[in-house]
């Protein structure tokens, strides 16, 4: 397949400078003629072809040559163009993002296309209409527009309409996640661009092919086709369809662990997004390279995308929703004139057969019984259509309400985000502002020589104490923030349980040492798990920092492994206060939201993300959350896994590699 997709591009590019060269030359000698001509038919037919050119390159002026082409049909009442006129108006509004305007113009050119059979327009204008119900999500009726253009473009031979529903095709299926459909279609659109010789057509053929191999996780098979498709891009000056390819392409070496390079097409595709304002490349851009810079540590650059992503996701998501909306109540509007429409056509029929009727009852009596008959068999015509409208209008009045239920739903989910939004930045405000605060303070006095060693010694410990508990607090919310993104992915790899152990005693170790904590480790350094190990450090560390929070002075904490029926068993057990039934419940409940955080045993606060991650984690690696608590006698909280397995110790691992020189 990689053979062939190589030969037919270069058989492409070897066409496409003359092809362009020529399109040029057609758009500077149409936009000529028009200024030039006092032919007005001749000119309609200009100002049409030029705006078909023009529609995908330059949208502004495209869309001042339709409405003109638009007035200059209703003056020379020419029905086919005027069509035509208006599904490129009605195109252009969509790549604007103006979908209201877009359904409208769509709509007006299709029923035109209708009433004229012009089934050219009738193809192209019904591709306007599938992309609208694709802005919807809606992905299958959006198919049904695009094979109904297919089958019409097919039957008069128009190679451009086929190509771009075959693309529009593909490109659906692969968003219903019907993967073997999709690059059906895909292969089907490539060889007909090959036959086509049109460059444009292959490059997004190119890319959808790249997406459905992403979603079968053929990364480099990916890779290779879309920076065919690149390239190809690259030579026709699309600066939104490069950045739309650059991100993808990024993210393809970043899964593939070439983090410099990732960041390299990254960095390549911000400029041309922030350049050209396209921003739903830029968003998508931003939060690959939030994932690439934390997967090297570099927190200031990672920080800085993800902070830049989250602003421009929120403004896209808004405009988002509001176009969405305003889409759906253009077509309410016109489905609503229509059947206003058609209730005044029949009353004006009713009308027109009265007075008919009058005037023949006046001069033509011998007729009288005829014209009675006629009457009634009107009468009851015209009452069996009132009632299929009465009905169709009753049928619409239920639609709307329940669109109108669906928003109230909508808007009470958002509500639900925003309340928890506000919580977030309440954290961020308070508890973790604090121990800012205090660090800033502290070190203010070492740096004005404010304190001598004796009294640095005495504040060096807290100094360490606040490292740490905003070190894991701000841990814990940027491990939330990505789950509530989606875009958090889990690596599994054999994991002894005692790294992920120690690893959080040694973060925490400080704050137990304050409170005379001591803690008991009773780990088998041989045993292991699948699981990804960054997070169950997450999770050993929030139920061992709460342990530590809610354990008096002088107490102790047993953190042992049981092994039973090849399943592990991990049991942090504290002699702290305890807590209800009702608590234990409602924090093995919790997921995705916050919960009120307690006071430790000395006044220590927290953030109540602990749980929220705990539980949201959990089932991602497999396991299971058990606590058994009661008041005043401490908690035991036990951590579950399927399977498990033995190897060498880390002792033993360690003096293995001494052996062997690694």
């Amino acid at each position: 397949m990689r053979l062939f997709l190589n030969l037919l591009f270069l058989n492409l590019l070897l066409n496409f400078r003359v092809i362009a060269s020529d399109q040029v030359q057609e758009i500077d000698s149409l936009a000529s003629f028009v200024l030039e001509t006092s032919d007005k038919f001749n000119k309609l037919h200009a100002l049409n072809r030029l705006t078909f050119l023009l529609r995908e390159r330059e949208l502004d002026k495209a869309l001042g040559y339709a409405i003109s082409a638009e007035a200059l049909a209703y003056e020379l009442n020419d029905s086919i163009s005027l069509g035509r006129s208006k599904g490129n108006i009605g195109w252009i509004h969509y790549r604007k993002g103006n979908w209201n305007l877009a359904f409208r113009y769509s709509k007006d050119a299709y029923l035109i296309g209708l009433a004229t059979k012009d089934q050219s327009e009738l193809a192209m204008v019904l591709n306007n209409l599938g992309a609208l119900y694709y802005q919807q999500t809606n992905y299958v009726q959006a198919i049904s527009y695009f094979k109904e253009a297919y089958n019409i473009a097919l039957s008069i031979d128009d190679s451009f309409t086929v190509i771009r529903s075959l693309n529009n095709i593909a490109l659906n299926y692969s968003k219903i996640n019907e993967l073997d459909s999709a690059l059906f279609f895909a292969n089907e659109a490539l060889e007909r661009n090959h036959a086509a010789g049109s460059v444009y057509f292959a490059s997004f053929t190119m890319r959808v092919i790249g997406d459905i191999l992403m979603a079968k996780n053929n990364i480099k098979e990916a890779i290779d086709i879309y920076e065919s498709s690149l390239n190809q891009a690259s030579h026709q000056r699309l600066h939104s369809f490069e950045a739309s390819v650059f991100h993808r392409l990024g993210k393809a070496y970043f899964l593939l662990g070439d983090n410099l390079k990732a960041i390299s097409l990254l960095e390549n595709g911000k400029a041309i997004s922030e350049n050209g304002s396209f921003h739903d490349e830029l968003v998508q851009t931003y939060y690959n390279l939030f994932l690439v810079y934390d997967q090297i540590s570099n927190q200031e650059l990672a920080f800085e995308n993800l902070k830049k992503y989250t602003e421009l996701y929120k403004i896209r998501e808004g405009e988002s929703d509001e176009n969405k909306l305003k889409l759906i109540q253009g077509m309410f509007e016109v489905e609503r004139a229509d059947a206003l429409l058609a209730a005044m056509k029949a009353e004006s029929q009713v009308s027109n057969i009265k007075l008919d009727l009058y005037k023949r009852f006046t001069f033509i009596g011998v007729v009288l019984g005829f014209i009675l008959i006629t009457l009634v068999l009107w009468l009851m015509f015209l009452n069996r259509r009132k009632k299929s409208l009465y009905e169709y209008l009753l049928s619409e009045t239920a639609l709307v309400k329940k669109q109108k239920e669906d928003l109230e739903l909508k808007s009470e989910e958002l509500g639900k985000v925003n309340r928890t939004k506000n919580k977030l930045l309440s954290i961020i405000g308070h508890d973790l502002k604090a121990p800012v605060a205090q660090l800033k303070s502290i070190l203010q006095l070492i740096i004005d020589k404010d304190l001598n060693r004796v009294e640095f010694e005495e504040v060096h410990k807290k100094i360490l104490r606040n490292v740490d508990d905003l070190y894991v607090n701000l841990d814990n919310v940027l491990f939330w923030s990505i789950s509530q993104m989606e875009g958090f992915k889990i690596h599994k790899e054999n994991t002894p349980i005692i790294e992920s152990v120690e690893g959080a005693f040694n973060l925490l170790r400080f704050l137990a040492d304050e409170k005379n904590v001591l803690i008991e480790i009773d780990v088998d350094r041989s045993l292991a798990i699948e699981t990804d190990k960054n997070i169950l450090t997450l999770i050993i560390r929030n139920i061992l920092s709460n342990a530590i929070k809610f354990s008096d002075k002088y107490s102790v904490i047993t953190i042992k492994t049981i092994n039973e029926d090849s399943k592990i068993k991990i049991a942090i057990k504290d002699q702290g206060k305890g807590m209800s039934q009702r608590k234990i419940k409602e924090l093995v409940s919790t997921r995705q939201t916050l919960v009120q955080s307690a006071d430790g045993t000395q006044k220590e606060s927290g953030t109540g993300l602990g749980y929220s991650l705990i539980n949201e984690f959990i089932a991602k690696i497999d396991g299971q959350l058990q606590i058994q608590s009661e008041q005043g006698k401490g908690t035991e909280v036990s951590l579950l896994f399927a399977t498990a397995s033995y190897g060498k110790s880390l002792d033993s691992l360690v003096e293995t590699n001494k052996e062997t020189g690694i």
